[in-house]
């Protein structure tokens, strides 16, 4: 249930405070600006792998540059939830990542740095976006972190 909650403060608060339409301008499919997405993969490091499931929640400022947040949770023998804001850099389809985010293994919360890259395959109603990060440490390890999110424009 905490994870839930923190979910909610860190994917819904910044959707509050920059979804709001200005001054009478109709909003365009080209011209949404936030999207909220959801994660589904692997997590690997030296010792074991995991299930992962995550989410997280764009606002584009510019046509390169993104600010948001995430949170993602490893099942299994890693057992690890990380949870902190992302800065996204989209560079033709390709979408980098850099979030310097706080990890819980073990009832115990340490910082992790995600860097990673995904290329986004757009739909006529989502967006599914194959992807690759490195997490500096991970439940006391690097890990890898792969897999495919699917991206609503919002």
């Amino acid at each position: 249930m905490k994870i839930f909650s923190l979910l909610l403060l860190f994917l819904l608060l910044p959707l509050f405070a920059f979804s709001q339409e200005t001054g009478g301008e109709e909003k365009g499919e080209e011209e949404k600006r936030s999207s909220l997405s959801v994660f589904f993969g692997g997590t690997t490091n030296s010792e074991s792998s995991a299930f992962t499931i995550g989410a997280d929640y764009q606002y584009r400022i510019s046509r390169l540059f993104g600010i948001g947040a995430l949170i993602d949770h490893a099942t299994g023998d890693i057992q690890s939830t990380i949870i902190g804001p992302t800065l996204f850099l989209h560079v033709s389809n390709f979408e980098f990542t850099v979030a310097p985010v706080i990890e819980n293994s073990d009832d115990e919360w340490s910082p992790v740095l995600r860097l990673g890259v995904g290329y986004e395959i757009e739909l006529p109603v989502l967006a599914i976006v194959p992807g690759v990060f490195f997490d500096t440490e991970r439940g006391g390890e690097r890990s890898v972190v792969y897999g495919v999110s699917f991206v609503f424009k919002i």
